[in-house]
């Protein structure tokens, strides 16, 4: 799903410490022909699954050094190239247990001063319905970009995680009255309930590359979680 331009857009931040535009800049496609022509910025283009798909543009002409372009890979392979040369890439190829395509995550290309003016070229596959899916870029200092989601998405964070430790806790005490009373309590099926509902939010929060260490896993819990949440129910 592509993000809705009439809103984080128009909040994003550009002051002192906190930096972080959305990239504006002419796109082309680049048929496998020499071929090109214009496209937009996020969007979505015409490709088979499998399908490499490539989209040139130039840097601009001020860069300032640890300057940071932010993309959004939708279950694809990313490659990041400036004037040719490889700066960049992103797959999980090496570290996902199954499946074909790499799973969502934001990847980070680092600019510098000597970069201005360049062109840049990123090459996306995916064996998905996403081949060919660009979403809204982003420029700035990492930390500036964090910060930004942070205030987009922080909230749902929050809850997530209340909702997460609420569950354990309440599990805990059922457990332990369980123990105590030798008698079911009707409250713990409903802990777990909030348990997995948690963990399922949690595993697609936009955060959880910064939360776990393999995004391809934790997405699996998405699923897992969504199978075993009408059990505490039934």
């Amino acid at each position: 799903v592509l993000p809705d331009e009439s809103g984080p857009k128009a909040m994003l931040a550009d002051t002192g410490t906190i930096n972080c535009q959305v990239f504006e800049s002419d796109w082309e496609r680049v048929l496998p022909n020499g071929t090109r022509y214009p496209v937009t910025v996020p969007g979505k283009y015409e490709a088979y699954s499998g399908e490499g798909v490539s989209l040139v543009t130039t840097l601009p002409d001020e860069v300032e050094d640890q300057t940071w372009l932010c993309f959004q890979g939708h279950w694809q392979d990313m490659e990041f190239y400036i004037d040719g040369s490889l700066r960049e890439r992103y797959s999980t190829k090496d570290t996902r247990p199954f499946g074909r395509n790499s799973a969502i995550a934001y990847v980070f290309v680092e600019l510098s001063r000597e970069d201005a003016g360049k062109t840049l070229k990123v090459i996306t596959n995916s064996e998905s319905s996403y081949s060919g899916t660009m979403n809204t870029v982003y420029i700035g200092d990492k930390f500036g970009i964090w910060v930004t989601f942070l205030d987009w998405y922080g909230s749902s964070l929050l809850l997530e995680g209340s909702m997460l430790l609420l569950a354990i806790v309440g599990i805990g005490l059922c457990l332990i009255l369980m123990a105590c009373y030798r008698k079911n309590f009707d409250l713990l099926y409903m802990c777990f309930g909030v348990f997995f509902a948690a963990t399922w939010l949690l595993s697609e929060t936009e955060f959880r590359q910064l939360l776990f260490s393999n995004v391809s896993v934790v997405t699996v819990f998405t699923f897992v979680s969504l199978m075993l949440l009408p059990i505490s129910i039934v």
